[in-house]
């Protein structure tokens, strides 16, 4: 597989990434975009691949983070959390299934991390350790802790 096609390839990956984060798979061909990936690996453009799946799942993060700014504290930016969470969390699935053999082999054999566990580190480190989702996730815990106020 010649450079030109490995990244026509791999843009072709990184698109289907932000159509599954965005929720339109109706119109995605997961059989050729299998393909696709598989021919990356098989064509040694492994790490090409695995870089791209990363850069791509890393920026639908840092959007899903950024929509969370405009949600109001308290119960609604948790159950807005929760939501993008599981949202999240289909998409990786999605993911994984797309790369799935990029996954067995070129994950494995280059001890890299495997998809699942790069959507959880993307998670933790792009949105829940934010500078400006993790004080208020502190807060509604905090609130949450705090003992009820007697009644008068």
């Amino acid at each position: 597989m010649d450079a030109a096609l490995a990244a026509s390839s791999c843009e072709a990956v990184a698109d289907a990434i932000r159509d599954i984060y965005s929720g339109g798979t109706e119109n995605l061909n997961f059989e050729w975009l299998y393909r696709r990936a598989y021919n990356l690996v098989i064509g040694r453009h492994g790490e090409l691949l695995y870089s791209e799946v990363e850069t791509a799942m890393a920026a639908e993060v840092e959007g899903l983070r950024r929509s969370l700014g405009a949600v109001a504290d308290g119960d609604a930016f948790l159950q807005e959390l929760l939501s993008k969470w599981r949202r999240h969390t289909q998409a990786v699935s999605a993911i994984r299934d797309m790369v799935m053999y990029m996954e067995r082999t070129f994950v494995v054999i280059n001890r890299k991390v495997s998809v699942q566990e790069l959507g959880v580190k993307l998670w933790r480190d792009g949105v829940v350790c934010s500078g400006d989702v993790l004080p208020r996730l502190v807060e509604a815990v905090r609130r949450d802790r705090r003992p009820p106020s007697p009644a008068n």
